[in-house]
């Protein structure tokens, strides 16, 4: 690859990466004004529920209300989920503490969010107006604190299926202490009560109870337990980071917002999923989550099935569009909970259902310990499962030591890690300079070996093989650091989705390391320093690292670009992650650089001079069978 063509490959890459802001400054799009914005939002979220067909049930001949059918749970008919109904007067109440603030609510007898005191919902780089704006505004949609089920369409945990547990009034609220009853009763003789019980932690427990006073036994429809939504925290799209899990015990599977798309095996298109269904009697927790926070429900008793559905959230407001007009215009969150079989219910019987529930942080150490109380395994509610999951718990780990016990910033933490790790692997890099520096230096007879065999392939490996084994090389030996450290790197990665202690974190000009660190836009295009220091930090040190024998030399120069290419594709990452990236080739460079100022740059040529006086050494003639005659 030549020069042109490697100045050809980087500006098509500069205008794949630049296209739309280029298109959108050449041709600027007609703006639309705020007011008819909100007005298509509203038109587009008008159901405000599910999507597709069930948010329109139908009516079936005996007055009974039924549901499309999935497809995907293992029951024949699905509860429909119905929304809250907006003419019934709504009271609320409000228990908190140090930690948590939630919201009741007589719609649905359920919480209707969980506000965060430790977290505002907005991490802004700007001067702080608009954390005042939502300081000042009166309404609970403006709070500055982070929200849990946030203008979801029905609390946390509430009961729905059929009519017969719906009724015409809502709940009445009554608070004794740290214990919120919600309680409802049926014109069919139904009572249904709820009682919340506050713990620590952001922990709290829930009974839901339904009694039979009559004296005839009542069946009880399948019906749903909503434990809540996952919605976005601020006004960002962040659709990629909600979702659902859900635990049997031994395995987790996760539902994201792609669960529910077009699906389609190879050009054949397939029905979107609606509604995804499992569970067989095996469901120990499920959890709804966004980026940094989660609601889990972990029953007392295993359940019998999970259920997660997409469903539309309102639009934002005015104000909101105001503030940010790059909002979702067609919010959406990922509803889930369990879903209950139809059963009879003897006459004067109850039945009841008790769980453990945790609205906070996705902190490993709080998750951990409430797992090691409740006796499950709550860890996969961070998202560390797999194989690189070990790194990120032992990276997290290590990182809140240093902030800790040190009292480093998470910025420095960081780079204290990185530095730790770069100690560890010293010794291994070294070697593998040294063999690649002795590779380097004895190229000269490597290639006279390759043109003798050149005809006979296998006798050429063979020769080569034993050439570097007589000098100590070893043809790995420049992977394998690189090898031994990716999964540090993905670890790394893996832990920075989650980790909730670098919300908000600042370093240097860094505002939020969970973040990019947008300091400007040049024609609606984002200038982030930090990748293009670790992009400046990887090109020089390929500049430095040797050049691997028998590499073809267009592969050279493929593999010496290829930092531009990483830096296309993390230039939107993290802060954090490319922080560590650029510490890591800082060092790397750094060590390269001692390496060939020190005493090892001398010991490849010592090795390469005593190779060649060997092989150029003539070989004693041997005597002929006359001579020895004599």
């Amino acid at each position: 690859m030549d020069r042109k063509s490697i100045l050809i490959v980087i500006i098509s890459f500069g205008l794949l990466l630049m296209w739309y802001p280029i298109v959108n400054t050449i041709w600027p799009p007609k703006q639309i004004p705020i007011e008819e914005q909100l007005q298509r939002a509203e038109e587009a979220g008008q159901n405000n529920g599910l999507t597709g067909d069930r948010a329109t049930p139908s009516i079936n001949p005996d007055n009974s209300v039924s549901s499309p059918k999935t497809g995907n749970g293992p029951t024949e008919s699905s509860p429909v989920q119905v929304t809250v109904t907006e003419s019934l007067p709504e009271e609320t109440l409000v228990m908190e503490d140090d930690l948590v603030r939630y919201t009741f609510t007589s719609k649905g007898g359920g919480i209707k969010h969980v506000e965060l005191r430790e977290f505002d919902r907005w991490i802004s780089c700007d001067d702080g107006e608009i954390e005042e704006a939502f300081v000042d505004s009166e309404t609970d949609l403006f709070t500055d604190l982070a929200v849990l089920n946030n203008k979801a369409p029905l609390p946390m945990m509430s009961l729905v299926g059929l009519s017969v547990l719906q009724g015409d009034e809502g709940y009445s609220l009554n608070q004794n202490g740290t214990t919120v009853t919600a309680e409802k009763r049926l014109s069919n003789g139904l009572k249904i009560v709820k009682e919340f019980i506050q713990g620590t932690n952001y922990e709290f427990s829930v009974t839901i109870r339904i009694e039979n006073d009559t004296e005839a036994p009542i069946q009880l429809p399948d019906h749903d337990l909503v434990i809540g939504t996952s919605t976005p925290v601020g006004l960002y799209k962040d659709s990629l980071n909600i979702g659902s899990i859900w635990f049997n015990g031994t395995d987790d599977e996760k539902i994201l917002v792609s669960t529910f798309g077009d699906k389609q095996f190879g050009c054949v298109p397939k029905e979107p999923l609606e509604e995804y269904v499992d569970g067989a009697g095996d469901v120990e927790w499920v959890s709804v989550h966004d980026q940094f926070f989660t609601i889990t429900a972990i029953p007392i008793e295993p359940a019998d099935t999970m259920f997660s559905q997409k469903v539309s959230l309102p639009p934002p407001t005015l104000e909101e569009l105001k503030l940010e007009p790059k909002a979702l215009r067609k919010p959406v969150g990922i509803q889930s909970g369990f879903r209950f079989e139809s059963s009879i219910l003897a006459a004067n019987s109850s039945t009841e259902f008790t769980m453990d529930v945790y609205a906070g942080p996705r902190k490993y150490k709080t998750l951990s310990k409430l797992g090691l109380k409740l006796e499950t395994d709550l860890e996969p509610v961070m998202g560390f499962g797999g194989f690189f999951g070990f790194f990120a718990k032992i990276l997290l780990l290590s990182m809140n030591l240093l902030h800790e016990k040190l009292s480093f910033s998470y910025g420095f933490a960081i780079i204290g890690i990185t530095v730790i790790m770069k100690m560890c692997f010293w010794p291994l890099t070294n070697a593998s300079t040294r063999s690649m520096k002795r590779m380097s230096a004895l190229q000269p007879q490597m290639k006279e070996i390759q043109e003798k065999f050149k005809e006979d392939p296998p006798k050429m490996n063979k020769k080569l093989m034993a050439f570097m084994k007589e000098n100590r090389i070893n043809p790995l030996g420049g992977c394998f650091p690189i090898l031994l450290q990716m999964p540090i790197f993905f670890g790394f990665f893996t832990m920075l989705r989650s980790a909730v202690e670098l919300r908000g974190a600042s370093f240097l000009w860094v505002c939020d390391l969970s973040k990019s660190d947008t300091i400007a836009h040049i024609f609606g295009f984002p200038l982030n320093p930090m990748p293009l220091l670790m992009g400046l930090t990887m090109f020089y040190q390929a500049r430095l690292t040797p050049p691997s024998p028998g590499v073809d030399p267009t592969q050279q120069k493929i593999m010496r670009y290829m930092p531009i290419m990483f830096l296309f594709i993390l230039y939107n990452f993290s802060s954090a992650l490319t922080l560590y990236w650029t510490v890591q080739n800082l060092l790397s460079i750094f060590q390269t650089k001692i390496t060939k100022t020190g005493s090892l740059a001398k010991v490849a040529p010592v090795v390469a001079a005593k190779s060649v006086a060997k092989s150029e050494k003539p070989k004693p003639k041997k005597k002929s069978s006359n001579k020895r005659k004599k």
